[in-house]
């Protein structure tokens, strides 16, 4: 049987008008567009900020602001 898991994630308004964009360009629920970007994207984001093994960090990846 297949389970899937909801997830909840606040996102910027300039994102969120970008995925009802890009769901009435190509007739994909939001849900869906956001699936399949993470699908697409997710390899990307993994390879240009992955850790190398055993690396540890305080520090925010490329431009961006720590916690």
């Amino acid at each position: 049987m297949k389970t899937s898991a909801i997830l909840s994630i606040p996102v910027q308004l300039d994102l969120h008008k970008q995925i009802i964009a890009a769901g009435e360009a190509t007739k994909m629920s939001r849900s869906e567009v956001m699936r399949q970007a993470i699908r697409i994207g997710l390899p990307y984001l993994l390879s240009g900020l992955a850790l190398p093994s055993g690396a540890t960090t305080t520090k925010a990846p490329r431009g961006r602001k720590a916690c």
